[in-house]
């Protein structure tokens, strides 16, 4: 709705040529423009636990870890038949313990008490053979499948060898490495519209690698790199929402997650633009198929 009101508005301005992408574009803009916009996180996930104990991760190991279920390496050793993928990476874990010190210059003074910052490491589940996940997602099975959008994915991962998993539930994200895409499944999503949308945008930030587009994105989070790739990628997945009669459901959520990120930078607006050009790139990749918008006449 807030698409159409916007190629209205420009059609009675005389604007009658107009790329999807720009019409999309601008349409984001204007929502900017009204103030904050509201973003909710679309699929459904759990608060990092540990495997064996059940118990969650708390305060800024929350953070560190994301959803999902660790183990300890030793953890690990000890459950029959689990066997770490080579090469994973593990996560830190953060703790506060008592510990004495003496005053070294007072040795007659007893030992003072005060608390120091530990830590130790663990591995998800999903970097782990031979164990099986204890959680129960809620599910939604309401959520079917959209024809069009599968056909625009199967066509891309075909074509470009990209691989799309769902062996985090918790978490979506782009692999470059290994040309992995990962989303949780569609039934934990409000909806496939949200599904969709979510996917796109990992699909945009496949096109960013060296074999394709070769766009920077090797950026630490938070830094302006790593902004201006998450701006181009939802750009993008709003542009192909548009184009696959979507956005309804998704297009208040991808403007507020814009929105954030361009906080990040400062509030830079041109920056929209410089995300938005390099979205369409994306999309034509991901949809070489799509028929532009001549006119909104």
């Amino acid at each position: 709705q807030a698409i159409d009101k916007t190629i209205q508005r420009l059609y009675t301005k005389g604007m009658i040529k107009m790329k999807v992408a720009e019409i999309v574009t601008n349409a984001i803009i204007e929502k900017l423009k009204q103030g904050e916009v509201a973003w909710h996180k679309s699929w459904s996930c759990n608060p990092p636990i540990n495997y064996v104990t059940r118990k969650e991760y708390r305060g800024i190991n929350r953070l560190l870890l994301g959803g999902g279920e660790y183990l300890t390496f030793k953890q690990i050793q000890n459950i029959k038949g689990a066997k770490l993928h080579k090469g994973a990476k593990s996560h830190i874990v953060v703790y506060y313990q008592s510990a004495k010190v003496e005053d070294k210059e007072n040795e007659d003074e007893p030992k003072v008490s005060h608390m120091v910052l530990r830590y130790y490491r663990v591995f998800s589940i999903n970097d782990v053979d031979g164990v099986e996940s204890k959680r129960k997602h809620a599910t939604n099975d309401n959520i079917f499948k959209i024809d069009t959008c599968e056909n625009v994915v199967n066509d891309y991962v075909s074509n470009y060898n990209v691989s799309i998993s769902h062996d985090n539930e918790d978490s979506a994200y782009f692999i470059p490495d290994c040309d992995k895409v990962n989303v949780p499944p569609m039934e934990q999503f409000d909806s496939a519209e949200e599904y969709y949308s979510t996917l796109f945008h990992e699909l945009v930030h496949s096109t960013g690698s060296k074999s394709r587009l070769n766009r920077e994105m090797g950026g630490k989070f938070g830094s302006k790199s790593y902004a201006r790739e998450e701006l181009v990628a939802e750009i993008g997945s709003a542009i192909l929402c548009s184009m696959l009669n979507i956005s309804e459901k998704t297009f208040d959520n991808s403007s507020a997650y814009i929105q954030s990120w361009l906080k990040a930078l400062e509030n830079d607006t041109h920056l929209i633009l410089y995300a938005s050009a390099k979205a369409e790139k994306a999309v034509q990749m991901i949809y070489p198929n799509s028929e532009e918008l001549d006119s909104v006449a």
